[in-house]
């Protein structure tokens, strides 16, 4: 069972014009709180890599009101990620002036968004408010000439999936500085993250911005996308398709989008290829200062008053928890029971036999205890078993040896256990109510005519009864009939995930 996962919630943020008001300071004598966030950095295209090594890729986070103004801003959340995160903390790894970061991550540079939420802050980090479980992400941005950056996200940020199944995920994302409609991200590169570095898995969205990914290991995966995506950027007015000043030793002309303000041409290209383009950018060049020189600017065609730009994506990620796929041949669908035993194997309590787990076969009394201590998480104790029937070594050793020193068996004897030996149904609901801690249940009728108040199992199946563990078959309970390996599983299953 996946315990304790983070889960942000992808909130959609609605801008409306309201008054402002202030926030209730934080009197001293009070101490704050704090909230607790979960961050994301992404350095260029990838991810960045916190202070240990790993991917800075949710980051849980503690954030404190450090101005006692109330309120919990994006600034005090970027100083505590990096206090936490980064080799040196905050004094060595971010600065913020005016309201606006001028050094993350070490990284002097003013080229970077941030979201909550999937959401673009409109504001600077000081300005920009955080809450209790946001999802926060960090970027600084490839493009520096353009701005390009297309923020982008998959269609959900956890994944549980099995060994050779199929998960499909859709990649959607907008202009991070621009902002603008979620589309669809075709042709991106899809693989993992992994020791530091992006390995491809030699997929790549479709049309749609779908993928299926397959893992055949188990594992937790970091799934993300890296690759550019074709944008139409309209440079006008302030650069104008005209003929430049400038001309090589031959004379050629050469024509581009000039700069008004300083007189440079932003895309050169000779007289010959003058036009509504498009123009590839192997040929096109820079004039600047007079001087010719190759463009290192991330489009790829121009036309006569817009450039095409292949802006490169802010890398999504998607965590996949990858579980064995277990599959019995003998568990019919839709029977009462194929829930329980796929959980309980998921879960380790029990393994069947191959692609086996025969839920008909009669459960022994070795078994079911078995089953209870794997579900208990298999505590280990420092307990000599009592019982000279139960061998040290043997599959249920540990198993009995911690349900005789918790009081949920006592033996058939003070000498033997009889693990061999079927459990019945008294005993197993037994079993399971002593595990639960003997609780009393309280104002529950007998609905068996054939469970006594005078009977050591009582008390627990009128528990057993008032947690819908079992019902019985009419107003039987038929306490010393033997129980199939399908009905122990489904009732530890009713009691422990319901």
């Amino acid at each position: 069972m996946l315990k304790n996962k983070i889960m942000a919630a992808a909130l959609s943020g609605v801008m409306a014009i309201t008054p402002i008001i202030a926030a209730a300071p934080v009197l001293a004598d009070e101490q704050d709180p704090g909230i607790e966030v979960v961050f994301t950095v992404c350095d260029q295209g990838t991810f960045a890599l916190e202070k240990s090594g790993g991917a800075a890729v949710n980051l849980v986070v503690d954030v404190e009101d450090t101005n006692n103004d109330g309120a919990y801003s994006y600034d005090e959340a970027l100083t505590a990620l990096h206090n936490e995160f980064y080799k040196g903390g905050a004094e060595a790894g971010y600065a913020v002036s005016n309201g606006y970061v001028n050094k993350i991550w070490g990284v002097e540079t003013s080229n970077c968004s941030f979201f909550t939420n999937n959401e673009a802050i409109s504001t600077g980090v000081t300005a920009s408010e955080v809450k209790d479980g946001d999802k926060l992400y960090a970027a600084i941005l490839s493009d520096s000439e353009a701005y390009s950056d297309v923020y982008t996200t998959f269609n959900t940020d956890y994944v549980e999936a099995y060994t050779g199944v199929e998960t499909e995920l859709t990649l959607t994302g907008y202009p991070a500085m621009s902002g603008g409609d979620y589309t669809a991200i075709e042709g991106a590169e899809i693989g993992i993250f992994k020791d530091g570095k992006f390995e491809s898995l030699d997929l790549t969205t479709d049309e749609n911005g779908k993928v299926k990914v397959t893992f055949e290991e188990e594992g937790v995966y970091l799934v993300t996308a890296k690759g550019s995506v074709e944008t139409v950027e309209n440079l006008e007015p302030l650069w104008l398709l005209m003929e430049t000043t400038y001309s090589d030793l031959s004379g050629k002309k050469y024509y581009g989008k000039m700069d008004w303000t300083t007189g440079d041409c932003y895309i050169a290209y000779t007289e010959a290829d003058y036009g509504d383009g498009p123009y590839p950018y192997s040929e096109l060049q820079w004039i600047k200062n007079g001087q010719l020189i190759p463009s290192t600017f991330t489009g790829h065609a121009a036309y006569s008053g817009n450039v095409i730009i292949d802006a490169p994506i802010i890398a999504p990620v998607c965590t996949i928890y990858v579980n064995k796929y277990i599959h019995f041949d003998d568990v019919e669908e839709g029977s009462y029971y194929e829930e329980p035993v796929y959980w309980a194997a998921y879960n380790g309590i029990t393994t069947g036999t191959g692609s086996m787990f025969y839920p008909n076969n009669t459960c022994t009394r070795a078994e079911f205890v078995t089953f209870l201590w794997r579900e208990n998480d298999c505590p280990v104790v420092d307990y000599a078993c009592p019982f000279t029937d139960v061998q040290k070594g043997s599959y249920y050793y540990k198993a009995v040896c911690w349900a005789a020193s918790t009081g949920i068996t006592t033996g058939t004897s003070a000498a033997t256990f009889d693990p061999s030996k079927t459990v019945s149904r008294a005993e197993a609901v037994t079993f399971l109510w002593r595990s639960a801690g003997r609780p009393v249940a309280v104002g529950t009728d007998n609905p068996f005519s054939d469970v006594s108040t005078d009977t050591y199992y009582y008390d627990a199946v009128m528990w057993a009864v008032a947690n819908h563990v079992t019902k019985g078959t009419g107003d039987k309970f038929r306490p010393g009939n033997t129980c199939s390996r399908a009905e122990t599983v489904t009732f530890i299953y009713r009691i422990s995930y319901k």
